[in-house]
């Protein structure tokens, strides 16, 4: 086995995004890797403007899905290639919308060759085109009812976070060891975007493995971009609904308690701010989780 890297970043309708974002993993001092770029059944010319881009470098492969087919459906076909070539030992999923330092790949294999008893781990992840901290890991608390972006390491340090229940490394940019991907194989493709990630690591609650949080590695992430950007209102219908399928396939007794939590939480600030369509879409989300509806948003 090499120390090969194999790069799965999922384009869809995002020409400009997703070429910034190859445009900076091409120019890693780390240079031992393959990207496989994975059309989610875009709409647009995104595509053809992207493989006549890179169809020429040896470094970037294509694949192209049918349809959307989610966050987690887009990109598990990359991990599945991952598995069937033995030749990769770390698998990299990055959202198209990041841009990474030229240093970063080189920082998280390092840090994971040398901290063996870790096999998951993140980069610092900045807002878009600052020094501001945007995530390092997240924080399950039930008690609020949300994740907690935590943003209280010293970003120039690898720090080994407790693999525990509450503890995640987010899926923007994560990199993982082959022994981690052969455990938690595939991300669960129900929830179609959104908290999918968390589900996935659930799969490893209970390994010794720890998590690792490598500092130095620096990557710079657009905001909700891959969903749509910021005023996009999919995020509150998804975000609803998949939040409170996590806590009842994980944590069910405290389902009743999250149902109020989620009230104060997503309806209440909507209604402060008068965002009502926005809150359409949070009680959308409510009502097919209740009604058993996952996967792909549909109205008639």
């Amino acid at each position: 086995m090499t120390t090969s890297v194999f790069i799965v970043v999922l384009n869809w309708n995002n020409f400009n995004d997703t070429k910034k974002c190859i445009d900076s993993v091409l120019g890693s001092t780390f240079d031992d890797f393959i990207i496989l770029l994975i059309d989610n059944g875009s709409s647009d010319d995104s595509l053809v403007k992207l493989k006549k881009e890179f169809e020429y470098n040896k470094k970037v492969t294509f694949l192209s899905n049918q349809k959307n087919f989610g966050y987690a459906g887009g990109v598990n076909p990359g991990i599945r290639m991952f598995l069937s070539e033995n030749k990769f030992k770390y698998l990299w999923v990055l959202n198209n919308d990041i841009v990474v330092d030229k240093n970063a790949l080189k920082f998280l294999v390092d840090g994971l060759a040398s901290n063996t008893d870790s096999k998951i781990a993140g980069p610092t992840i900045f807002f878009e085109g600052t020094e501001e901290v945007m995530e390092q890991y997240y924080k399950l608390n039930l008690f609020l009812g949300k994740y907690e972006v935590k943003k209280n390491l010293d970003r120039s340090k690898i720090i080994r976070l407790e693999n525990n229940k509450k503890n995640f490394i987010g899926g923007a940019a994560i990199f993982l060891e082959r022994d981690a991907v052969e455990k938690i194989n595939t991300i669960p493709e129900e929830y179609f975007m959104y908290n999918e990630d968390v589900d996935w690591h659930m799969k490893i609650k209970g390994e010794k493995w720890g998590y690792l949080y490598i500092g130095p590695a620096h990557v710079w992430h657009k905001r909700s971009a891959s969903s749509g950007g910021r005023k996009s209102i999919m995020p509150d219908y998804y975000d609803s609904r998949n939040f409170l399928y996590f806590i009842k396939k994980f944590y069910p007794l405290w389902l009743p308690y999250e149902l109020l939590t989620s009230l104060f939480n997503k309806v209440l600030p909507k209604i402060l701010r008068r965002e009502w369509i926005r809150l359409r879409y949070v009680f959308w989300g409510f009502y097919d989780f209740f009604a058993g509806k996952m996967g792909i948003f549909e109205r008639k």
